[in-house]
């Protein structure tokens, strides 16, 4: 058989397939109103290299200077996929009215996930209100982010999305470090309580990722100090951290990690080896491949059998890094441990990161079976288990 016809027959049994969407950010119900094509290229990555143009006519230099741009490329190819209309200057008038006429429906952003990019189960992080299903549990299952707990060295500091865990009710009687230690506890018990499926850490925006064993005396300087050192506040996050891995631990909850790209000066997963290998019996989650460390992740991938990673985003970051990363992850660990999420915030760019993830899937995997390492069904095996399978067993669903 052809590499090309190989691909293709790869790439149509991945298209009929529902997937799980280990991560998302997706926006609530009260969020799309009245959307337009401006708002979905605002609330996309591609804003972060360049923002919509405010003159429609100077679309086509917009175009031009980033469609070979992969959070272009893929944010382009969902909303052509859904508006079926090209991405060109003088369909842009036209784009923006199909999807408002679309989103007219309320049910229209939900509908698209689970019909046009067929997820199973959404994994969402909302960040901007920690532990959320955005009101529809029968789509998502929340992620409980604990980077506020980072922060409750004193009642003025807050996270990277402006959170403190004092903004909690659980936290009001907070006196004492003990104090403080027992309300996370309380606070993640909650959580649990209410569907948390893991709790999500997004340190790398904030600090690197190099976690120490910290004695808990030396972690108390910090608490309720405003004079803390910056050494003394690390001392605090560290003891911290290790605390939340030991009650991820406990309640049986996967503890997902941001690395990668963030701060970039210490978010490569390396810096995680300590923690890692302070749980063994923890499963750690580690996202989107440690880009662009993603050798660094193969070295943790492949020391460390309590690690899944977790190519959420990657797709879209580069095509062609997470399409080779799929095939070195394969090599080096098991078809047991790669997963992977949208980390989108619109129905449109989630299937255009779907796209890309089923493209890079089939792409991958292909390759595979034309260098002889395995044949056609193995390699629709492996593509079954990391678009669900192995997310079902990591998160107990």
């Amino acid at each position: 058989m052809k590499a090309k016809d190989i691909q293709s027959e790869l790439a149509g049994y991945i298209s009929q397939k529902s997937i799980i969407n280990t991560h998302c950010h997706h926006l609530s119900d009260k969020q799309y109103e009245n959307p337009g094509l401006e708002f979905i290229l605002s609330n996309s990555y591609s804003s972060w290299m360049c923002g919509p143009p405010q003159d429609w006519n100077f679309a086509s230099e917009y175009i031009m200077d980033n469609r070979c741009n992969s959070y272009f490329r893929w944010l382009f190819a969902g909303i052509e996929a859904l508006h079926g209309m090209e991405m060109r200057t003088e369909n842009f008038t036209e784009i923006n009215k199909r999807i408002r006429e679309a989103h007219r429906d309320k049910s229209y952003h939900l509908s698209v996930l689970k019909n046009k990019c067929r997820f199973e189960r959404v994994f969402l992080d909302k960040y901007d209100d920690p532990g959320s299903d955005n009101g529809h549990p029968e789509v998502f299952a929340p992620v409980y982010r604990i980077n506020r707990y980072f922060f409750g060295y004193n009642k003025e500091a807050r996270d990277h999305n402006g959170n403190s865990p004092y903004d909690l009710p659980g936290f009001s009687y907070v006196k004492t470090f003990d104090d403080y230690l027992d309300a996370i506890r309380q606070d993640i018990l909650r959580a649990k309580t209410l569907g948390a499926v893991a709790l999500k850490n997004a340190n790398a925006y904030e600090r690197n990722l190099a976690y120490k064993m910290t004695p808990r005396k030396q972690a108390a300087r910090a608490f309720n100090n405003k004079a803390a050192t910056d050494t003394e506040i690390r001392g605090f996050q560290d003891f911290i951290m290790f605390e939340l891995a030991g009650i991820a631990l406990e309640q049986g909850l996967p503890f997902e990690i941001h690395t990668g790209m963030g701060k970039l000066d210490g978010s490569s997963p390396i810096g995680l080896k300590e923690l890692i290998g302070t749980f063994p019996e923890l499963k750690f989650d580690l996202f989107h491949a440690g880009y662009p460390w993603t050798g660094d992740m193969l070295g943790i991938l492949h020391n460390y059998l309590n690690t899944n990673v977790n190519i959420v985003w990657l797709p879209i970051i580069s095509t062609r890094e997470a399409k080779d990363f799929i095939v070195k992850a394969l090599e080096i660990s098991s078809a047991k441990r790669i997963s992977w999420g949208s980390d989108t915030w619109t129905s449109e760019e989630s299937m255009g990161a779907t796209l890309a993830f089923r493209h890079v899937l089939a792409a991958a995997l292909a390759e595979m079976v034309e260098d002889g390492a395995y044949d056609m069904d193995y390699a629709k095996h492996i593509a079954d288990r990391i678009m669900r399978e192995n997310a079902k067993e990591l998160y107990g669903i």
